[in-house]
């Protein structure tokens, strides 16, 4: 079907479903055509940037960039070092001198390609930015490419240009990976999956251009580094030095002299290796007779043969050697102060002294050089006084700070969440004042007058009987309706999400489009979908199961789809993976992080996990730079002059920097806070925006990864979310400000946490969009209704505050509870905090403005007197009819019973039910929840329906909410 024709097609099935009205099938036909149209969008944007014109400027500066990068890269400042790792540095010296050079040509010759064409010179610019931004070289690699095969074509005169070619297309990455364990930085990671790219590619090079020494010597460095056998490191050995002599290469050939005395060394041949350097430290010598500048690899060969000879055991041959090195240096040294690499070889070489004297016994001597070392390092290392060794936008640390702030949200969500319930507990027992008895007194027992008794009507009711009902309520109809629109609106705002991140990995991430691979970089972005629509639906297991069947069905289907076409087996870890896996695959690596969320979407700490999050994240990135600053040279020493323990340091300055950002996370959640107290935010969808954030996050990861700092525009996918969402809560909330709210009130017998916590999330999940939920605040709820503003004023010591427990505060309280919708058409769960002096007044005002109430007496026996109480103001005050009453097989049925039929009797002339006939509903439920909600909403349908108490409010009795 033309994509012209698909999306009015789709408009006009949306239409007739008759699911969602204009507004949300508006909705949701702008993120399918997202969906179609952006990688072709992006595709198109990247065609177009080819023609334009780039600056040979432009093209120097990143090829400038990148040299200066790799340079420090081989030769760090002072600060990146520990002073032992100078001296071992120094074996590898020329290995590091060599990928610095092969380096730099490579760039020159993309440069030189630049100025062949307009278009050249845009690929050049652009390839050199990525590798700037990413460290990547798959662009520069497709031009290296088309440069080899010109060079290497039949009929070219000159096998040294394609050698050098040849050479040229793996120096920028491949070749620095392949000598990583020579060159690498202390506390450079080495490549996870080294290749053999390098080598094979000097091995071509080799071919093309046998007589070129330096060739020869990388195979054998390469075949070192990377555990190759000895006999070809050998033998490309002899290769280099016979090359090098014929040529006339004298820096070659000490480089060649050089390494086979640290492979001699290291197969423990020790003559050998000595005859080796013997012969490096004299032909050293000789070009340095012709050539002064080479006097510094006169000191390397002597520092070299001198640790042999310590290794050997030979003091006298040692000092020798080490002296004349250091004298050297000291002399280059002087004469080029501000040269930091001569400063720091002569700290090397002081260093070589202090061992050597310590093992021959003389202490003093020892220590002399060691402190003259460390002078002289220090010296060095205080002119990058500032500059931080630890690099805070690199991948490492950032995960650690999410790492560290999901573990801590949970840890100390769990902690605070049982600390709050304690405190819950305890302010509900807390008295009043001196008069607090007569006033509990007096609110124990309603006032009842003289009247003949009355039977009251009692109506017994299994959960799955009560599906059929065919009176439908406005309020509970309109919710019906809103909770669907709920979940199309998350789904047209993940799939707008989804959208914009695949095209933005079309476009930024270097990933070539297909459209199967399209619907499988969409699938996988668009996960957290089903996440979100099982928090919507509360512990709904069919539905969960229903979103999963469709999620992962779709997945198959993909893979299905790749398995049909010529996608050829992926070789990964050693082990083949066929076409038809490799999708799953994919998918796994695409959701690895999302289980992140598990630590902040924790049942045990769901309530405050966003908010709690945010906080620690935010402190937690005050660890990272605080550590940030503790790697300067500056904050070393500081912490050096503390004279405090390393592990102590280790784990206080972190801590010290969570402190310090502590008070602006505090002020940000108390934004948070704001934000929900005006209504702007709910706790649902602070939940799901922390959801779709962290996702978007791991989207920027991912672009950074392969663009820089460009990838940040991996935000704009949560900001399509974001719209899409809005805009469709907007209607929502609209339609929900339009239509009159029905009230519940929740009651229960206490002490039950998880059966009430389950209960209540799927009551929740579908009656908040037709009205509040009001009940009375205890321990076994409260991590479920706990929001932003009291969790705040918990950490701060305030929650006191939010209880009624002098009996004059009740109407002042009962009359600022919110009984409007949220931005997203939620009503929101009014808790009421009371304590022992106030419950009964709170509990018998929030009856009289009820329209359901439904008592979860699971659990009821005699000794829940408070249970008593409320069934006597309930038979008292509410119509028989809009009462249900939960059961199961531990609920006392014939004291139940027994006790509705005492409280009827009781009943005063006042009461709703001396006119009314309607019967109280005994709900009898199991283990189900989803379907004993089922049926509380069905008898809440005909209840509703049936009269008008939701438009009663003017009625209200006194003491009722208003």
């Amino acid at each position: 079907m033309p994509r012209a024709h698909a999306i009015p097609r789709i408009r006009k099935t949306l239409s007739r479903a008759r699911c969602l009205p204009g507004a949300w099938e508006g909705v949701v036909s702008v993120a399918l055509i997202l969906v179609l149209l952006f990688p072709h969008l992006c595709l198109a944007a990247d065609s177009s940037a080819g023609v334009s014109s780039t600056d040979t400027g432009d093209v120097a500066a990143r090829g400038e960039e990148a040299k200066d990068a790799f340079r420090r890269r081989m030769n760090p400042p002072a600060p990146f070092l520990a002073l032992p790792q100078i001296v071992e540095r120094e074996e590898t010296r020329v290995v590091r001198a060599y990928a610095l050079r092969a380096f730099e040509g490579a760039l020159d010759a993309l440069q030189a390609e630049a100025g062949r064409a307009d278009d050249a010179a845009q690929a050049v610019e652009t390839a050199l930015r990525k590798f700037v931004t990413t460290g990547k070289a798959r662009a520069a690699d497709a031009l290296f490419a088309d440069i080899t095969a010109r060079e290497t074509a039949p009929g070219q005169p000159d096998p040294r240009r394609a050698a050098t070619a040849v050479r040229y297309s793996v120096a920028l990455v491949d070749l620095p990976e392949a000598l990583a364990p020579m060159i690498k930085r202390p506390g450079e990671a080495l490549p996870l999956l080294p290749t053999d790219k390098a080598l094979q590619a000097y091995r071509r090079a080799a071919a093309l251009d046998p007589n070129e020494p330096w060739t020869w010597l990388a195979i054998a460095w390469m075949v070192q580094a990377g555990g190759g056998p000895a006999d070809e490191a050998e033998a490309a050995l002899d290769r280099a030095q016979r090359a090098a002599f014929a040529s006339g290469d004298v820096e070659a050939a000490i480089a060649s002299l050089q390494t086979r005395g640290r492979l001699r060394a290291a197969q423990r041949r020790l003559d050998d290796a000595r005859r080796a350097l013997a012969e490096a430290v004299k032909l050293s010598e000789m070009h340095a007779q012709e050539t002064p500048d080479a006097l510094e690899n006169v000191a390397l060969s002597l520092g070299l043969l001198g640790d042999l000879e310590l290794r050997r055991g030979d003091m006298a041959e040692a000092a020798s050697a080490f002296e004349r090195s250091f004298k050297l240096r000291r002399s280059l040294a002087a004469a080029a102060p501000g040269d930091e690499t001569a400063q720091l070889n002569v700290a090397a070489s002081q260093v070589r002294l202090a061992l050597l004297a310590g093992q021959s016994g003389r202490a003093d001597e020892a220590r002399h050089h060691f402190d003259a070392a460390f002078a002289t390092y220090h010296d060095v290392a205080s002119r990058h006084r500032f500059l931080p060794t630890l690099d805070a936008a690199q991948s490492g640390p950032a995960a650690a700070v999410f790492v560290l702030a999901g573990v801590l949200t949970l840890g100390a969500g769990i902690v605070l969440l049982a600390r709050y319930r304690r405190a819950v507990d305890r302010l509900m027992k807390a008295a009043a004042s001196a008069s607090r008895e007569e006033a509990a007194n007096g609110a124990a027992t309603p006032v009842i007058d003289k009247a003949p008794p009355i039977v009251l009507a009692i109506r017994s009711v299994a959960a799955s009987g009560q599906r059929g009902e065919v009176a439908r309520s406005v309020p509970l109809t309109a919710a019906r309706r809103a909770l669907r629109r709920a979940a199309a609106v998350q789904i047209a705002a993940g799939a707008a999400f989804a959208a914009v991140a695949t095209a933005l990995m079309f476009r930024w991430g270097e990933v070539d489009y297909a459209p199967v691979r399209a619907a499988l970089i969409f699938w996988s972005w668009a996960w957290p979908v089903v996440v979100v629509l099982q928090l919507l639906w509360g512990r709904d297991r069919m539905r969960t199961a229903l979103v999963l069947g469709v999620y992962f069905g779709g997945l198959l289907l993909i893979c299905v789809v790749v398995a049909a076409g010529d996608t050829p087996p992926l070789d990964l870890f050693g082990v083949s993976v066929p076409a038809f896996v490799q999708p799953l695959v994919f998918w796994a690596q695409s959701i690895l992080y999302s289980l992140f969320l598990l630590f902040f979407l924790n049942r045990r700490v769901r309530s405050v996990g966003p908010v709690l999050l945010v906080f620690l994240l935010i402190a937690s990135i005050g660890g990272l730079l605080a550590q940030v600053v503790m790697s300067t040279y500056a904050g070393t020493r500081l912490m050096s002059s503390l004279g405090l323990p390393v592990e102590f340091v280790f784990l206080l300055v972190p801590l010290l920097g969570m402190i310090v950002f502590a008070l602006p996370a505090w002020w940000v959640i108390g934004g948070i806070r704001h934000a929900y107290q005006a209504k702007q935010v709910s706790d649902v969808t602070l939940m799901f925006d922390a959801i779709w954030l962290f996702q978007a996050l791991i989207l920027c990861e991912s672009l950074i990864f392969e663009a820089g700092l460009t990838g940040w525009i991996g935000l704009g996918a949560f900001a399509a979310y974001t719209l899409v969402a809005v805009l469709g809560a907007r209607w929502i909330a609209a339609a929900a400000m339009r239509r009159p709210a029905a009230r519940l009130l929740l009651l229960r017998v206490f002490g039950f946490r998880a059966r009430t916590e389950r209960l209540f999330d799927v009551l929740a999940a579908r009656w908040r969009f037709a009205g509040p939920i009001q009940m009375i605040a205890a321990p076994d709820l409260a991590a479920r209704t706990i929001d932003p503003g009291e969790f705040i004023d918990f950490l701060s010591g305030r929650l006191r505050r939010r209880f009624i427990i002098e009996p004059g505060d009740l109407q002042q309280r009962l009359a600022g509870i919110d009984l409007r919708p949220d931005a997203d058409g939620r009503f929101r769960v009014n808790d009421i905090f009371c304590g022992n002096d106030t419950w009964q007044a709170a509990v018998a005002s929030l009856m009289a403005g009820s329209d359901l109430v439904a008592m979860d007496l699971r659990g009821f026996t005699p000794q829940n007197k408070g249970c008593v109480y409320e069934l006597q103001v309930l038979i008292e005050s509410v119509p028989a009819g809009r009462i249900v009453v939960l059961a199961d097989r531990t609920t006392d049925l014939a004291f139940l019973q027994a006790t509705l039929a005492e409280c009827a009797r009781a009943v005063s002339l006042r009461s709703p039910n001396r006119a009314s006939r309607d019967p109280l509903t005994i709900l009898e439920v199991g283990n189900d929840d989803p379907s004993a909600v089922q049926a509380l909403l069905a008898i809440a349908d005909v209840a509703l329906a049936g009269s008008a108490g939701h438009d009663r409010r003017s009625a209200a009795p006194d003491g009722a909410i208003p």
